[in-house]
């Protein structure tokens, strides 16, 4: 599965259960035009991913988290 499709898979799951969330970090930039590469503690480019959420932390969006 290609990035651009996990990224949307994952949004759909989350947005089915009603969360509000946001994406966050170099993927968020990347959506908006701004690519940037994670670095590990290093400081080294890595080749995996990180995809980061921030969701509204309410009890009531908290208990619509999939699990």
């Amino acid at each position: 599965m290609e990035l651009n499709d996990l990224i949307r898979h994952i949004c759909n799951v989350i947005n089915r259960h009603s969360v509000d969330f946001l994406i966050v970090g170099g993927i968020a930039l990347g959506l908006h035009g701004d690519p940037r590469n994670s670095v590990n503690s290093a400081d080294n480019v890595t080749e995996k991913p990180d995809l980061d959420f921030w969701y509204k932390p309410t009890h009531e969006n908290r208990a619509t988290l999939p699990r």
